[in-house]
């Protein structure tokens, strides 16, 4: 898809962080953020206008990155292909609706059933969702040739899983050895500071180690667990949120996690090109930014 447009590197690797940064922070279906809002017993429901803040910040930020980069606009106008007929956006906007309907599904669901696990509720919406398309188009005499490729692709990704399921064991291992005190003592002293250099200090702690090649996952991890909102004057979805934007903050500058390499595979540059080079320039705003969004999200959810 990529090669064809042939659009400038460093203009998609600001596309890679803004759309990559925006699922983690969003998508009622990623994983990671599902693990998250179990440890803090968040609803989906309940992070879902910060959710929405967050994401409109880190594309802000991306646009606005693009649009004071006046050679990379030219060089971007320069690469796009000539216009031609208008092609029909019919396929387009279904897909836009089958992803709206399934983001609204899984807000409906965490909002009508609080007290479950996300994870299980977005479960039961994919497995209905799929089950009732198939019924309404009549591709039941496709499902079994589609389950096998499921199931070929589903090999492929089962190799990763061990991956992720032992950094979140790590890091929750970790919070239960002496490393939880001296996170304590840190926090005593974070105390008396304001909380938007509190805020500050956690994504640098996260950035820092992602640098020097620790997975996001496991000082997430570690904090979520052994961190009480109440300790930092935020409520449980501005927590979840500093978390969040220290999470994308560690993977912009991350050349060691899958989907950097993935990602700068597809672009045809180095990974820590992508990370170091482009990533940077994009971390210290971020870094800046992300704990007002909290304090923001922290007013706007009962605190202060």
């Amino acid at each position: 898809l990529l090669d064809p447009l042939n659009l400038p590197r460093k203009y998609l690797a600001r596309l890679h962080i803004g759309v990559y940064g925006s699922n983690m922070m969003f998508s009622p279906y990623d994983p990671v953020l599902n693990m998250i809002l179990l440890y803090l017993n968040v609803s989906y429901a309940n992070y879902f206008l910060p959710a929405l803040i967050l994401v409109a910040a880190i594309v802000g930020l991306c646009l606005l990155f693009v649009l004071m980069d006046k050679k990379l606009l030219r060089d971007v106008c320069e690469s796009l292909p000539e216009a031609t007929e208008p092609k029909p956006l019919r396929k387009l906007a279904e897909l836009m609706v089958h992803i709206l309907t399934l983001i609204m599904l899984a807000f409906v669901g965490s909002l009508l059933l609080p007290d479950t696990p996300t994870i299980f509720i977005v479960a039961g919406i994919i497995v209905m969702y799929s089950l009732i398309w198939i019924f309404l188009i009549g591709a039941f005499g496709d499902l079994k040739r589609e389950l096998r490729r499921y199931n070929s692709n589903f090999d492929d990704y089962i190799q990763f899983l061990p991956f992720l399921v032992t950094l979140s064991f790590f890091g929750s291992a970790v919070s239960l050895t002496p490393v939880r005190d001296h996170i304590g003592g840190v926090l005593f002293y974070l105390n008396g500071m304001p909380l938007y250099l509190v805020g500050m200090s956690f994504m640098v702690f996260v950035a820092g180690l992602s640098l020097c090649g620790i997975h996001m996952i496991i000082p997430v991890t570690t904090l979520a667990l052994t961190v009480s909102p109440d300790s930092l004057n935020l409520t449980p979805v501005a927590f979840l949120s500093l978390l969040m934007v220290s999470w994308v903050g560690g993977m912009i500058v991350s050349p060691f996690i899958p989907f950097t390499a993935v990602a700068s595979s597809a672009m045809r540059v180095k990974a820590t090109t992508l990370a170091y080079r482009w990533g940077m320039s994009q971390l210290l705003p971020w870094i800046l930014i992300g704990p007002v969004l909290v304090i923001a999200i922290n007013h706007l959810t009962g605190s202060g």
